[in-house]
């Protein structure tokens, strides 16, 4: 037996890999756990049966109220950087798509450094790579950082005043830890941030980063419990051993 969790993601770009896989184990899975409403209903949309579908809510959820009191009390990271809470904003750049086409880089950089706050950027590995190859020197205002670990993260997400990223995961932690994104994509999974307001798909285009860093709007308005209450992980379990001890 199979079971997907965060199971009904769609980007709607098959050139991704990770598309063809969502589908593909979405479609041969015997249970599937949706993170939201959103997901539920798009994969019944696809045709797959109703009571296969559970709306979970998202385990991802779960860690971050887990850990986000414990990242306040032990990390020390803003101290490290000389930072204080909302003097920053916080980048992570990583797709192939955006990392590695110099000009797509650049003007990314470019864009994001004319921002009036400075941004803490954490240079992944490929990054540092190509910022290298292509001999990119960014604003005095992006602050070019190594990589935290998980801990430091959520302290650095919920000490910025916005965050900008390519990432999937990090554009849910910036929600749940009540900051706004810019996603420098021209797509994403989370389609209910983009519809509640809580995220804006900038893309790679210069105009519509600095649109989006003028215009963001404070998440106090959003809604809450779009990916469930925290607790997806026990409701997941639960309905796992129902389903086992019944024989389905």
């Amino acid at each position: 037996r199979l079971a997907h969790i965060e199971a009904g993601l769609r980007s709607f770009r098959r050139a991704m890999p990770e598309e063809i896989n969502r589908v593909l184990t979405d479609h041969v899975s015997d249970v599937l756990y949706a993170p939201s409403a959103q997901a539920a209903n798009l994969l019944a949309k696809e045709g797959i049966e109703p009571d296969k579908v559970v709306i979970s809510g998202d385990v991802m959820f779960d860690v971050v109220k887990r850990f986000s009191s414990l990242a306040r009390e032990r990390s020390n990271v803003l101290e490290r950087l000389g930072v204080e809470t909302q003097s920053y904003q916080l980048l992570t750049l990583h797709r192939k798509e955006n990392v590695d086409d110099p000009v797509l880089l650049r003007r990314v950089l470019e864009a994001v450094g004319t921002a009036v706050k400075t941004t803490v950027f954490l240079v992944h590995p490929r990054t540092a790579k190509m910022l290298a190859e292509f001999q990119i020197k960014v604003s005095s205002r992006i602050r070019l950082v190594e990589p935290v670990g998980y801990i430091d993260m959520l302290r650095l997400i919920e000490g910025c005043s916005l965050v900008l990223t390519d990432s999937g995961g990090l554009q849910k932690e910036a929600y749940f830890l009540g900051r706004p994104c810019i996603t420098l994509r021209e797509e994403t999974e989370w389609t209910e941030l983009v519809d509640s307001g809580a995220n804006v798909l900038a893309g790679t285009d210069p105009t519509r980063i600095t649109n989006a860093l003028a215009s963001i709007k404070n998440l106090g308005a959003i809604p809450e419990g779009i990916y469930g209450d925290g607790h997806a992980s026990e409701k997941i379990a639960q309905d796992l051993l129902s389903r086992f001890q019944a024989g389905a």
